[in-house]
């Protein structure tokens, strides 16, 4: 910035060699080097002045559309790439019998824990008809002893008396 203002007034001299008692003419690009407020673009309650805060919003808003065309860019550019598919590598013959072999001993495995189950279930049932027999056992030899006690033992018969008299007629 200072190499323009030097370039600028070494041109002014040279167009005008009486430059040295003629003002400056001010560049809107270079500001004066001074410290009071107005030098530096602020007012003097509010903060900056009017064309220094237009220009400050423009900037602003320049840099958020400059941003939002970056996102939009980078965001179709990122749409556009196709998504990898993972496709599953094809089945190697070891594996898919070593696979196999695992499922077909998980159902033998399911199967053997059925029969346990009828065959605990079969074991409980032989057992009470066992007992059950048994009971019926004890029963049938009781009954028979009781008859062939009854057998053997001598039939009584009391006999009646047909010589006495019945008593009633006259």
């Amino acid at each position: 910035m200072l190499g323009r203002v030097r370039a600028a007034a070494l041109r002014w001299t040279t167009i005008y060699p009486a430059a040295e008692d003629r003002p400056m003419p001010k560049d809107p690009f270079i500001r004066e080097n001074t410290t009071s407020a107005e030098g530096l673009g602020m007012s003097d309650e509010h903060g900056p002045s009017g064309s220094d805060a237009e220009a400050r919003q423009v900037a602003n808003l320049f840099g958020a559309v400059g941003i939002g065309i970056c996102f939009l860019v980078i965001l179709g550019v990122y749409v556009t790439i196709p998504a990898k598919v993972h496709k599953a590598p094809p089945p190697d013959p070891t594996a898919q019998s070593i696979q196999d072999l695992q499922t077909s001993l998980q159902q033998a495995v399911d199967q053997m824990k059925a029969l346990q189950q009828t065959v605990t279930s079969n074991q409980s049932e032989t057992k009470q008809l066992s007992d059950q027999i048994s009971a019926l056992s004890g029963k049938l030899e009781a009954l028979q002893q009781s008859f062939a006690s009854a057998q053997q033992a001598p039939i009584v018969v009391l006999p009646t008396d047909p010589a006495r008299p019945k008593r009633g007629v006259r």
